[in-house]
């Protein structure tokens, strides 16, 4: 009998559900948490190296071959650089410059930027580094 009443003594009180309920809850608020961090610097990111292609096309078609200082494809890549996010390292970046059908006016330009984005918090998804890439194109001016 001391058994059973202590079995029914033990399921009445509730003491430590907060704990228990906390330890169950935490681990999956941490990942949501932490997954909402990574989408906002993979957005900011993103944003930021768009940006970046923009700016460097904007230099290439006003520093075309008939301006008094054209634009050079390494100057073009040092200008998104330039543009690109503080904590990103200059040499991660990859720009890719393209004239169609030459670096006259009239003709476009088109600039492209890779980059190898990593996770901070690797065990979020199976994938640790996602490739952003962002084009943008602008017709020369002079």
């Amino acid at each position: 009998m001391k058994l059973r009443e202590t079995a029914k003594a033990a399921i009445r009180d509730r003491r430590g559900n907060a704990v228990v309920e906390f330890a169950l809850l935490s681990l999956p608020m941490l990942v949501i948490v932490l997954g909402f961090f990574e989408l906002g610097r993979y957005f900011y990111l993103s944003e930021s190296i768009a940006n970046a292609a923009r700016e460097g096309a904007r230099a290439a078609a006003v520093r075309g071959a008939a301006s008094p200082e054209p634009a050079r494809k390494e100057d073009i890549a040092a200008i998104v650089h330039r543009h690109a996010p503080g904590f990103v390292p200059a040499d991660s970046l990859d720009v890719q410059t393209s004239y169609a059908p030459d670096n006259s006016p009239g003709a476009s330009v088109a600039v492209t930027v890779a980059y190898s984005y990593r996770l901070l918090v690797p065990w979020i998804a199976a994938f640790t580094t996602i490739q952003i890439e962002k084009h943008a194109a602008l017709t020369i001016s002079r």
